[in-house]
């Protein structure tokens, strides 16, 4: 399938855009059809760029991180697919000096959750088995044990678009 503004799409996504891809691979269940278009994006202004561009063309996309919890139909998805790689993780303490963890929502949650208990923090135990990112863990409330990401969350920081009209 060819997007109908696939030229404007190249010269604002780049050479790294890809059409007509099989999402199977991106998903832990393994199934689900094409998307008309895929780009991965590695840091969260590659994210965010993306997302600008796609809101300007009028284009529809959606976010798609380690693909647990998802399905995707065998007739695929009409949109373009952002598979978030953003995984940047640090770890450090606020002026109060508790512990304090920075991600990029494309971060494993069961990686940073094993990374915190490592270091004797606590609050994110609960996560350790989570197989998602921090990312979809945030939109879907992510919980196990007794826990869940909004009793640990301090902050998010979200890019919006706001239609016009």
């Amino acid at each position: 399938m060819s997007l109908p503004n696939e030229a404007e799409l190249r010269e604002g996504l780049g050479p790294h855009l890809r059409l007509d891809v099989p999402l199977a691979r991106y998903t832990s269940s393994r199934i689900g059809g094409t998307a008309d278009g895929l780009l991965e994006v590695r840091s969260a202004a590659e994210l965010a760029g993306a997302a600008r561009t796609l809101w300007a063309l009028g284009q529809p996309f959606l976010v798609l991180g380690a693909g647990s919890n998802v399905l995707i139909s065998d007739q695929g998805c009409r949109e373009i697919v952002l598979i978030n790689r953003a995984k940047r993780v640090t770890f450090g303490s606020t002026s109060g000096n508790f512990p304090l963890v920075h991600c990029e929502s494309g971060a494993s949650l069961g990686l940073v959750a094993r990374q915190t208990v490592q270091r004797g923090w606590a609050g994110l135990g609960w996560a350790v088995g989570i197989p998602g990112t921090v990312g979809g863990a945030i939109v879907g409330n992510a919980g196990a044990s007794g826990g869940d990401i909004a009793s640990s969350l301090y902050m998010a920081e979200i890019l919006q678009h706001l239609a016009q009209g």
